[in-house]
């Protein structure tokens, strides 16, 4: 089996068994769900945790402050006005809170940036660092993003939404990533039903559209993911 290379994935027990030849950045935004994660034992697998917007008014600081010590990467963490109707005055608090921390530790960060694009962007440039924007899907702003060294996933509805694979075509090579933000976001982007059985099908096609997308083949694409992502995870 052909890696796969997942730059930002939420994990359920049924996909585990399909994880097994995965390079991943694997999410948990609770105590349980690091818990489950640090269980399951997957060689390719890196945690990252962060306290998402979705839960800024109901996750305890306290709770999560020894796991982002431990982790290598901070996030999914940012704002968010479209799915979320947490008050974005708590979400700005935790989510600046989170920003501090990882730039006083030195761990990047993953950015969700719904709606928030902009504010987003004029937070971070206050906490200089590693930032890896997932599943960008905004008409403006890419560039602005890319100019302060940002990273991306491209996330798995390239082959349908005009932004994203604007982004998939427009991102410097050296700072792009996949991701499938888990079997949900698949389903979700591609308008499909899947099953756990079906993910490693379906991140190799949505490799195989991205590599289209930048005019490369699919093996050429994958062996420079895997470098992004080793680039990626410890600042090389």
């Amino acid at each position: 089996m052909k890696s796969i290379i997942d730059g930002h994935i939420h994990v359920t027990p049924a996909l585990v068994p399909y994880l097994r030849d995965a390079r991943c950045i694997a999410n948990a935004d609770s105590p349980e769900e690091y818990d489950f994660l640090t269980h399951t034992q997957l060689p390719g697998m890196v945690i990252s945790a962060g306290i998402h917007p979705w839960k800024a008014a109901c996750t305890s600081w306290d709770a999560m402050e020894p796991i982002l010590r431990q982790v290598s990467v901070i996030g999914e963490i940012g704002l968010d006005n479209v799915w979320c109707t947490v008050d974005l005055g708590v979400q700005r608090t935790v989510f600046e809170r989170q920003l501090a921390f990882a730039q006083q530790l030195g761990k990047p960060v993953i950015l969700h940036t719904k709606g928030m694009e902009r504010e987003i962007l004029d937070t971070i440039r206050r906490y200089p660092n590693r930032y890896l924007v997932h599943w960008y899907a905004c008409p403006y702003g890419l560039q602005d993003y890319i100019d302060l060294g940002c990273w991306f996933t491209v996330g798995p509805d390239a082959a349908l939404d005009r932004d994203v694979a604007h982004l998939a075509q427009t991102v410097p090579l050296d700072r792009l990533l996949i991701e499938s933000d888990g079997l949900d976001g698949i389903a979700w982007g591609q308008h499909v039903t899947l099953t756990p059985a079906d993910y490693p099908a379906a991140m190799e096609r949505h490799l195989h559209t991205v590599a289209a997308l930048r005019g490369l083949t699919a093996d050429v694409l994958r062996s420079v993911l895997m470098h992004n992502l080793d680039t990626f995870l410890l600042g090389i």
